[in-house]
């Protein structure tokens, strides 16, 4: 029995690296989201800074947007206003989540700037965006990104609709979700 579950163990450790490995990377190194991998973001939990656990799987009639940002990232916080306006527009249609995640350079190393949970907790507590805030520490093992902000689009049923780097500024986010809930809504 011992065996089994070191076998499993080790098969579930190949396979994350397995995954680590295949992406395709962007312009920027960020990787490029496969509709495989979609499935395991699907089947993560994922920590809120407050504490409890959200999964994904419970917004399956939506469009999901992982927006990868920090507290310090301008170009972020321009995206927020778009973002905020479309969710605040089609909240039965828009799921978005801010994920904070782990930072990794070009060497696979953490970058010591990353958002501590208070600081995430004070920019919570002066702002009122309508989005859930999410840890992405454990996705960030399999998941390195190099840039943000970084967004992975999922549509309705779990389908991968793109993974994108870059931002637009708060009209260019607004309109990128409203051809969205056009497309798959109208």
């Amino acid at each position: 029995m011992k065996r089994i579950s070191i076998l499993a163990s080790l098969s579930i450790l190949l396979f994350q690296i397995e995954l680590r490995a295949q992406f395709q990377k962007d312009e920027s190194g960020n990787p490029i989201i496969t509709q495989e991998f979609t499935n395991i973001i699907l089947d993560k939990d994922f920590e809120y800074v407050e504490g409890g656990s959200l999964n994904l799987k419970k917004y399956n009639d939506k469009i999901i947007v992982l927006d990868f940002w920090q507290t310090w990232c301008k170009p972020c916080l321009k995206g927020f206003e778009g973002l905020q306006k479309a969710k605040l527009e089609w909240p039965d249609k828009i799921e978005i989540i801010a994920v904070s995640p782990d930072l990794f350079d070009d060497q696979n190393q953490l970058i010591p700037i990353v958002d501590k949970i208070e600081q995430i907790l004070e920019f919570m507590s002066k702002h009122d965006y309508p989005f859930e805030f999410v840890l992405g520490k454990e996705l960030s093992k399999d998941l390195p990104i190099r840039v943000i902000p970084y967004k992975i689009v999922i549509g309705l049923g779990g389908n991968i609709i793109e993974s994108k780097t870059g931002f637009g500024d708060g009209d260019k986010e607004y309109a990128y979700l409203k051809s969205l809930v056009d497309k798959y809504f109208r």
